[in-house]
């Protein structure tokens, strides 16, 4: 029995195509292409975190030395007023007065010396340096515990301080990106 070629089933190939080395050699730098451009995209993500964290973290510590600033300088203001002899019926005097008084009542009576205007001045005058001692504390605490954790936030490691023109990211050096 004779069978004709059209009469046989037909089979589909089923290898695959044949590529060259240059062809992989291609797609694997596109696929390292594709990963490097992802990390990157990832790092800024990080960084972009961490630069909202530093932002918001920038706003505290401004914030903070401004009202510090403001109380020592009411403050200081009730002590020329006092020193000055000024006249306690001016409305400004006056609400400067109580205002520096009521901030500094905690450390009103420290000492007790032979002037009424000299002890005034100096329990005036710790508590200026006491505000600000506190608040330098606490922009420092504040600081201590952001920076670390931005760094953290934007995968920067120690090596970044000495990396010149890149950053160290990931253990990887991405040059710097605007």
């Amino acid at each position: 029995m004779h069978t004709r070629a059209d009469d046989l089933p037909t089979r589909t190939s089923t290898a695959v195509p044949y590529t060259s080395a240059t062809d992989r050699a291609a797609e694997r730098d596109a696929q390292a292409r594709q990963y490097a451009e992802r990390e990157r995209q990832e790092a800024g993500a990080r960084r972009r975190r961490a630069l909202t964290t530093l932002d918001t973290a920038d706003v505290v510590w401004r914030l903070i030395r401004i009202a510090v600033y403001a109380i020592s300088t009411i403050i200081a203001l009730a002590i020329v007023f006092h020193l000055l002899n000024a006249n306690r019926h001016n409305g400004f005097v006056s609400t400067i007065d109580s205002w520096g008084h009521s901030l500094a009542g905690p450390f009103a009576g420290m000492f007790v010396l032979h002037s009424a205007k000299a002890t005034i001045g100096l329990d005036y005058g710790i508590a200026i340096i006491v505000y600000i001692a506190v608040a330098e504390l606490v922009i420092n605490l504040i600081g201590a515990a952001i920076v670390p954790a931005r760094r953290r936030a934007a995968g920067v490691t120690a090596d970044a301080r000495y990396a010149g023109d890149a950053r160290v990211v990931d253990g990887s050096r991405y040059p710097e990106y605007p």
